[in-house]
């Protein structure tokens, strides 16, 4: 999270499975502290089934100054790139969006996905960040630093 603050990101938006478990507990929990931390809105969660994310939901959260979008699984990120290519908008330039879990090479489909093995930490409490390959253009880009060296980030992407 600290470096999705330093990449300039300031409204957020989180996905996850309607099922929730403790991993996904505790990844909400470790946003919203984050969020707290630095003063910034917590959003709230859309806890949805993939087959129910609408894409009224991406153009609402667009219309409040999203700049980034938090996804807890495989299956809601599949869904968020056919609504994201729907509308004609393109990660990075227009959103960030970042995969809070570890995903096998293909299974976030191919093509546009773009598979990084990057800085996200989906692990309790310490919440995924994105390197600045995920930022918006507008935004300046920060570096890295080792304590977010760790799993996978997904980003959509031409």
């Amino acid at each position: 999270m600290d470096d999705l603050v330093a990449m300039g990101h300031r409204r957020f938006a989180y996905i996850g499975e309607a099922e929730r478990h403790e991993p996904q507990t505790d990844r909400w929990e470790g946003f919203a502290a984050a969020l707290e931390r630095f003063g910034l809105a917590l959003p709230a969660p859309l806890y949805v089934a993939p087959q129910q994310l609408a894409g009224q939901w991406l153009d609402d959260a667009l219309a409040a100054g999203t700049t980034v979008i938090l996804v807890e699984s495989v299956s809601l990120l599949v869904v968020l790139h056919a609504i994201v290519a729907l509308r004609d908008l393109s990660v990075p330039e227009d959103l960030s969006v970042v995969l809070l879990v570890d995903h096998s090479p293909g299974e976030a489909g191919s093509g546009a996905w773009i598979g990084l093995s990057a800085s996200t930490v989906a692990h309790c409490g310490v919440l995924g960040v994105a390197r600045p390959w995920a930022a918006p253009a507008a935004m300046a880009a920060a570096p890295s630093s080792p304590a977010t060296a760790g799993a996978s980030v997904v980003l959509l992407g031409t």
